[in-house]
């Protein structure tokens, strides 16, 4: 825009400049070839200040044609990588899936094997979140909340054979 604005109006000081030479070999007064030399030199003067601002105008052009080069250049890399990235995650999430299929059908095939009522049991606490803790000192692993000393005594003296649960949040507790 500014580029355009700026070659119209050196054109339009170079089109004064030649008719104002035309008037000026053409006048035979004085008087009025001082004022067409006068505004000679001052056109001469605006024609070169144009000229900079033209060749000022055209170096940030080029510069903006660099940085927006420069920028799609970037922004194919990053389409790339981001196309890469979703490829990878799309695999990721297949292989998940297929993980979690196969957990899920094992978890079946365990729970098919165990008794009924304690399979029941199981479910109902899945259901409200971790189903099963580790017991680790008098800290339980599906709460993360420290057992009372009462309450770690009476789960310790039950016999190993007997499922233990959290006191807090009623999960069963495996015992080591």
């Amino acid at each position: 825009m500014e580029l355009g604005r700026a070659e119209a109006d050196l054109e339009l000081v170079a089109n004064r400049i030649s008719k104002d030479n035309k008037q000026l070999s053409s006048t035979s007064s004085a008087k009025d070839a001082q004022g067409i030399e006068h505004e000679l030199v001052t056109l001469g003067t605006r024609k070169s200040e144009l000229e900079d601002a033209q060749l000022q105008i055209m170096e940030l052009l080029e510069a903006a044609q660099q940085a927006h080069e420069k920028l799609k250049q970037e922004k194919q890399a990053a389409d790339e990588t981001l196309a890469a990235l979703q490829g990878r995650i799309s695999s990721e999430l297949a292989d998940l899936g297929a993980q979690g299929e196969k957990i899920q059908a094992e978890r079946k095939s365990v729970l098919a094997a165990i008794d009924q009522g304690l399979a029941a049991a199981y479910e109902r606490k899945y259901s409200r979140g971790v189903a099963v803790g580790r017991l680790t000192g008098r800290d339980c692993g599906a709460c993360r909340l420290s057992i009372t000393a009462t309450s770690f005594e009476e789960l310790m003296a039950l016999p190993q054979e007997e499922l233990a649960e959290c006191p807090n949040c009623q999960a069963f507790l495996v015992r080591s």
